[in-house]
């Protein structure tokens, strides 16, 4: 599980194998958070890719990243949902972002959702 893909160096790829093994999914929390997609999805071509609402009719988004489901208020069917739940967090003037919690460390993963701007 890969939640919001930073560049993909080859220091990252050796680490991603080394502690988390196969990638089967590549996440995106929020509308602003795709630069770095379609690196991940070529390196890892079997990996699911998951869009944040309103990412994919994005027009800066390229054509060529393939989305293979857009993300709810509960995990895709048959993917992370035993170990990671997720909710869309409404109300944002800016975005919905989706929110994660891993439920064995009992770890809340947010983005974008916790910021202040003067």
């Amino acid at each position: 599980w890969i939640w919001s893909p930073i560049e993909l160096t080859e220091k990252i790829m050796s680490e991603v194998q080394e502690k988390a093994g196969t990638v089967k999914y590549i996440v995106s929390p929020n509308k602003i958070h795709h630069i770095f997609l379609q690196q991940w999805s070529n390196r890892y071509p079997n990996a699911k890719v998951y869009s944040s609402p309103g990412l994919k009719h994005r027009k800066i988004v390229p054509s060529t990243v393939q989305f293979d489901e857009c993300l709810g208020d509960e995990p895709p069917n048959e993917s992370y949902g035993n170990d990671i739940d997720q909710v869309i967090f409404h109300g944002s003037f800016v975005m919905e972002e989706v929110a994660f919690f891993h439920k064995k460390s009992k770890t809340a993963i947010f983005a974008d959702l916790i910021q202040r701007f003067p």
